[in-house]
């Protein structure tokens, strides 16, 4: 059984998006607002989440970024829809964590789709995204020991005042460094991870 959380603004599209997932085999919860959908997540963690970037009380990408606070929520792959989908905005959701971006308008089944792949990789990896945190709670050089000695897989994210950092693991193994303070290949992006 597979629970996904949709939240956008607008009913029509909810309910539009409910029936179809739903006959797709989802449990599906909806919320209207940003505020709903965290406090939805929170009460039972789903499997994926679909929410608009621009949505009232608070935004799509603050609910992606107030699940990483939560440990039971912080591997929850999140989706984010939206009917703007430059570079710059897609760039951002990517940044802040999010699995996938899927520029509205949409067909229901490519939706059904992905959320399907996302929710069954999440079911068959629950640690699929290791750890979100801030640096002043641990220590990064400990981290990416214990990481190799673990032989994990997954994304390491971390944030200092303004900046963010991504680092993906594959058996352990660092195979990918990304910042957004930074255009920088893998190896600068570590060194100057490690200065923070």
């Amino acid at each position: 059984d597979l629970r996904i959380l949709v939240a956008d603004p607008q009913t029509r599209l909810l309910e539009r998006l409910s029936t179809a997932l739903g006959s797709a085999g989802f449990t599906v919860s909806t919320a209207t607002n940003g505020m709903e959908a965290i406090g939805a997540c929170l009460s039972r963690a789903p499997d994926v989440v679909l929410v608009e970037r621009d949505m009232p009380v608070v935004d799509g990408l603050h609910v992606l970024q107030e699940m990483g606070r939560h440990p039971q929520l912080a591997g929850v792959p999140v989706m984010i829809m939206a009917s703007d989908a430059t570079d710059l905005v897609r760039l951002q959701a990517f940044q802040l964590g999010a699995m996938d971006f899927i520029p509205k308008p949409f067909t229901v089944l490519e939706v059904i789709l992905r959320a399907r792949r996302w929710a069954r990789a999440r079911q068959r990896d629950p640690e699929r995204v290791v750890l979100r945190g801030t640096l002043g709670d641990l220590q990064l050089p400990s981290l990416l020991t214990m990481f190799e000695q673990e032989r994990k897989t997954g994304q390491l994210s971390i944030t200092r005042d303004h900046f963010a950092s991504w680092i993906d693991f594959v058996e352990g193994k660092i195979v990918r460094a990304r910042s957004s303070e930074l255009e920088a290949g893998t190896h600068e992006v570590l060194m100057s991870v490690l200065d923070w």
